[in-house]
């Protein structure tokens, strides 16, 4: 069975134009979703991890992004500079970190400390021996408002 063009200005928009719309709508809204959850905050801008008044001890799921190493995140409402940088040659992140993004947990330790974990898993568990990649860690300090950015302005996350 072939499938002709429609010729009546109704079917035309029911058969080619509607779907068409659809498809693009839905692909646009895929792609706003996945530039919010490439940012590294999983959730709104206006609470934890993301918006300020996190709490210390408190693990949050968080996305880090590595594509140019672990040089800096947004939490708890404020810009974290990596302490001390983790960037491999090339500026890509150290050997064993996924790369666009990890996945982990983010924890505040104490007001100017925060600490990013790439899984729960316990080291020397089979998981961990399989892949390689649990607890790879990264430490941050806060980017204070009259501090430069170490970066020299540039900001990658």
């Amino acid at each position: 069975m072939t499938r002709t063009i429609p010729k009546s200005p109704i079917r035309l928009l029911l058969f080619f134009v509607l779907p068409s719309l659809v498809i693009v709508s839905s692909l646009f809204l895929l792609l706003v979703l996945l530039q919010e959850w490439d940012k590294g905050c999983t959730g709104r801008r206006d609470v934890p991890p993301c918006g300020p008044v996190a709490e210390i001890g408190k693990a949050y799921s968080y996305a880090v992004h590595t594509h140019c190493g672990i040089t800096n995140i947004w939490f708890d409402g404020r810009r974290w500079v990596a302490d001390p940088f983790l960037v491999f040659t090339g500026g890509h992140p150290p050997p064993g970190w996924d790369n666009p993004r990890a996945r982990g947990k983010i924890e505040l330790i104490s007001w100017d400390r925060a600490l990013f974990t790439t899984s729960d898993v316990p080291v020397g568990d089979f998981l961990t021996r399989l892949t390689g990649k649990a607890g790879l860690v990264a430490e941050f300090r806060p980017l204070f408002e009259d501090e430069e950015c170490p970066l020299g302005g540039r900001i990658c996350a």
